[in-house]
C-alpha cells in the first residue's frame, strides 16, 4: 500500500512541477513575444509617420523600401523581384498615360516617321520612352553620343579600371544577422557597393591619384 502511495505522490509532484515549469516557460515566452511586437510596431509605425509627412500617399519605393525585414533568405529575394517590377510597371503605365505631358510629339522619331512612309494614322498608338527611364533605347543613345563627346574631345581614355564588391567587407559582415551570409542581403551589397564606389571616385577625381582628370564615365553592371 506504500508503494502505490509513493507512487501517486511521484506522479502528482511530477505534474505540479511539469506545471509549474511550464507555466514559467509560457510567461517568459509572452514576455518575450509582447516587447518584439511592441518594438516591430514601433519600428513600422516610426515608418509610416515618415513617409507620411512627404506625401499623402507613399510610393512603390517608399513602402517597399519601409517593409524590408530580413529575416527570411529566398523569399525576401522574391519579395525585391516582385517589389521592382512593380515599380517598373507604374512607371511604364505612367509613361505610357502622360505621353503628350512629356512632350513626344516632338521626339525626332515621330517627326522622321512623318517624313517616311509611316501611316500616321498608327504613329501615336506606340508608346515612347523618354531618356529618363533606365534602359530605354532614348536612354542607351544619349549615353553612348555622350561617350563619343569625351573621346572626340579629349581623346582615348588612359584608364579602364573594373571594380566590384567583395562579400567579406567588414561594412557587409557587421550588418548580417547569425545565420546570414552576404547573398541573402543583396539591398546590404548595393548600399555597400555604392558607397565603396562613390570613395573610389573621389580618391580618382578629387584626390588625383592617377593625375588630374579631364573627364570620367562609369557604368555598373
Amino acid at each position: 500500500m506504500y508503494t502505490y502511495l509513493s507512487i501517486y505522490l511521484s506522479i502528482y509532484l511530477f505534474i505540479i512541477y511539469s506545471s509549474i515549469y511550464l507555466f514559467i516557460y509560457v510567461y517568459f515566452i509572452s514576455i518575450y513575444l509582447s516587447i518584439y511586437l511592441y518594438i516591430y510596431l514601433s519600428v513600422c509605425l516610426s515608418n509610416y509617420l515618415s513617409i507620411s509627412a512627404n506625401s499623402e500617399r507613399p510610393s512603390s519605393h517608399e513602402w517597399a523600401a519601409s517593409q524590408m525585414h530580413h529575416r527570411s533568405r529566398q523569399l525576401f529575394h522574391q519579395f525585391i523581384v516582385d517589389m521592382a517590377a512593380k515599380m517598373e510597371s507604374e512607371r511604364l503605365c505612367y509613361i505610357k498615360l502622360n505621353q503628350t505631358k512629356l512632350r513626344c510629339d516632338s521626339y525626332i522619331h515621330f517627326r522622321d516617321a512623318l517624313r517616311n512612309d509611316a501611316d500616321p494614322r498608327n504613329i501615336f498608338k506606340m508608346c515612347i520612352l523618354p531618356a529618363t527611364f533606365t534602359g530605354s533605347p532614348r536612354y542607351m543613345h544619349a549615353r553612348t553620343q555622350d561617350t563619343m563627346t569625351y573621346v572626340r574631345m579629349y581623346g582615348r581614355p588612359d584608364l579602364f579600371i573594373t571594380f566590384t564588391y567583395n562579400p567579406k567587407w567588414y561594412a557587409i559582415a557587421k550588418e548580417l544577422i547569425p545565420g546570414q551570409s552576404a547573398y541573402d542581403r543583396p539591398d546590404l551589397i548595393a548600399r555597400v557597393y555604392h558607397l565603396k564606389l562613390g570613395k573610389l571616385m573621389d580618391v580618382i577625381t578629387k584626390g588625383q591619384f592617377f593625375g588630374a582628370v579631364c573627364c570620367r564615365m562609369h557604368t555598373i553592371e
